[in-house]
């Protein structure tokens, strides 16, 4: 019976760190979670997508920026300025999205300017 108790113990000892082990999740991958659900609940994920596929047309983006990057970009509400470049200027003074593409380990932001009824890429903020 002891020779028995000498196998179970450290049998339920390495079960026991194995099942521990399995259940944790880096608390990177838990933030970058976090903030991806919280990103796709705000109402704005086409108006995402729309400055995504925009920016993915610039190799020099293309290449800094990583999918992860398409769901937690931030967005908000601005009125268009004269100084902003447009595909269409009839949005001067309008309320647009500004969709920033910002990266820690990149010194610019790339920041979009978006319809908000079409969900469409109308031209970009330059230098904010």
């Amino acid at each position: 019976m002891n020779s028995k108790l000498k196998l179970f113990l450290p049998l339920m000892a390495s079960l026991t760190l194995v099942a521990g082990c399995g259940a944790e999740q880096p608390i990177e991958e838990m933030a970058e979670t976090t903030e991806e659900t919280a990103a796709a609940a705000d109402g704005f994920q086409e108006a995402r997508e729309a400055a995504w596929l925009y920016v993915q047309e610039e190799e020099e983006w293309t290449e800094a920026l990583e999918p992860k990057d398409r769901q937690t970009a931030e967005v908000s509400e601005v009125v268009a300025s004269k100084y902003d470049e447009y595909t269409d200027k009839n949005f001067t003074g309008d309320e647009v999205l500004l969709v920033t593409f910002e990266r820690e380990d990149i010194i610019a932001a790339k920041h979009v300017l978006v319809d908000p009824e079409t969900n469409t890429v109308v031209g970009e903020m330059e230098g904010a």
